[in-house]
């Protein structure tokens, strides 16, 4: 693998690592023995928490300067830009994790919201703000979604993976 670089995030899919070294804009592919496969440009003005995902086939990463979610093919090429803007153009911190067979959680620290974006269709399927400052994000079981925020207490918020709304 690239050596003395900052990996932003990574993600295994098909026996494939997919990273993103977000200081040098490039996603890179790897088999699991570490031999680079493939890899494209992705600029993006955030360099900040994990902002790559993989999700049926299709490569999810954010750009906060465009305020989209940009979805690539396995090989790299791109397939569409998935307006959102809960995702803020001033960087900070996001995260995303993968929901389901079709969709992506975003969590954004800068406009303290935490989101579902259908990546097939581009629809913004609801929007949380009971998070305040979020951080991490996880989906569980395709259920729950478990966010974290900026706080001197470890404190994790369950939101309804469905609808968005705050569980417990």
């Amino acid at each position: 693998m690239v050596g003395n670089s900052y990996v932003t995030s990574i993600q295994a899919y098909n026996e494939e690592l997919y990273v993103w070294f977000a200081l040098k804009d490039l996603v890179s592919v790897y088999d699991m023995t570490g031999t680079l496969r493939r890899s494209w440009k992705h600029c993006c003005q955030s360099k900040d928490y994990n902002k790559l995902r993989v999700v049926s086939d299709k490569v999810v990463v954010s750009s906060a300067q465009d305020q989209a979610l940009t979805v690539y093919d396995l090989q790299g090429q791109p397939v569409k830009q998935i307006k959102c803007p809960n995702i803020s153009n001033t960087g900070g911190y996001k995260a995303m994790a993968v929901c389901g067979d079709d969709s992506v959680i975003v969590s954004n620290y800068n406009t303290s919201s935490v989101f579902r974006v259908n990546i097939d269709s581009g629809e913004v399927m609801w929007t949380s703000k009971h998070v305040q400052y979020p951080q991490g994000v996880v989906c569980y079981k395709n259920r729950y979604v478990l966010v974290t925020n900026c706080n001197p207490d470890t404190r994790i918020w369950i939101l309804d993976a469905d609808t968005g709304k705050w569980l417990f």
